[in-house]
């Protein structure tokens, strides 16, 4: 195994312990992608390996062509981290609408300090203040 290389993220054939699938179950009712994905966060989080070797990588196919089949693959990660992008490589970008990220504008939120805020809901504040805005300039009521 000297030729094999020690990784937290593997999207192709990899080597790990049996042991290790039965200590870190794998997420079910979500796509394959994105179960190998929490996989490999919680693995990386229990500071726990895997490791990719070339003979197995020899049989590994560029999935990131497939466009729709990837995102479609990718929104259950999205959606249990919450996330509205997800970046692949430096130019392939993944992008979710608030329901597939699971993200959503909750005022009693928005008043903890420190929170970031998602785009959503900052999308969504922006058109509520435009249109309290724009009535505010039809009433006359703007300096």
């Amino acid at each position: 195994m000297e030729e094999c290389l020690v990784c937290h993220h593997v999207q192709g054939p990899f080597v790990a312990k049996k042991s290790l699938f039965q200590e870190v179950a794998v997420k079910a009712g979500v796509s394959s992608t994105s179960a190998f994905a929490i996989w490999f966060l919680k693995l990386k989080n229990l500071d726990k390996t895997v490791v990719s070797c070339p003979d197995a990588m020899a049989i590994v196919t560029d999935e990131s062509q497939q466009l729709e089949s990837t995102h479609r693959q990718w929104r259950d990660l999205a959606f249990h981290l919450q996330v509205e992008r997800i970046r692949m490589n430096s130019s392939y970008v993944l992008e979710y609408g608030c329901k597939d990220a699971g993200t959503t504008c909750s005022t009693k939120g928005i008043r903890q300090v420190g929170k970031a805020l998602s785009k959503c809901c900052m999308k969504e504040l922006s058109n509520d203040i435009k249109v309290v805005m724009r009535t505010c300039r039809v009433c006359d009521m703007v300096i």
